[in-house]
């Protein structure tokens, strides 16, 4: 009886840790669209009883989001293990290109590499985890999850 019971819980142990690592080249390969959501973190950290702090993450949520909306970057993967990220700002018409690598690791992360002087680096710590066609940014430290994703184009 206690083998009928443990097997299931085996199954359900080893399908739900292979979950993740079933990430393909195939569903990487294209560009996809950097996204930050902060409402979400900001919501958590309104108090109910002080409108005016309420007010002020309001107004710093609304400039966040204007921010985020101004810059556009983009990552191209390609086969071979090779990535291009393009960054566009509309504030001063600029664009930057820059060429990196990516690999998926066993335990089923993206992991971004080899960008030198970039304004966007990560931690090695931090992988990308794909859920919902969308792949979020994951670290290892404390940090907000699914604040920073990417969207296929």
């Amino acid at each position: 009886m206690k083998k009928l019971i443990v097997l299931p819980i085996l199954l359900l142990l080893t399908f739900g840790a292979m979950a993740q690592s079933s990430l393909k080249e195939k569903e990487i390969l294209g560009t996809w669209k950097l996204k930050i959501d902060l409402k979400e973190e900001f919501d958590k950290e309104k108090d109910k009883e002080n409108a005016l702090a309420n007010a002020i993450l309001d107004g710093i949520s609304g400039f966040m989001d204007t921010l985020f909306d101004a810059i556009d970057i983009q990552f191209t993967f390609k086969k071979y293990g090779d990535v291009e990220i393009r960054t566009n700002t509309s504030l001063n018409k600029k664009e930057t290109v820059e060429e990196g690598t990516w690999e998926i690791s066993e335990d089923g992360y993206l992991h971004i590499y080899g960008m030198k002087d970039s304004k966007v680096n990560f931690d090695k710590s931090e992988g990308w985890v794909l859920k919902k066609d969308r792949l979020y940014l994951q670290s290892k430290k404390d940090r907000a999850e699914n604040v920073v994703y990417l969207v296929k184009n």
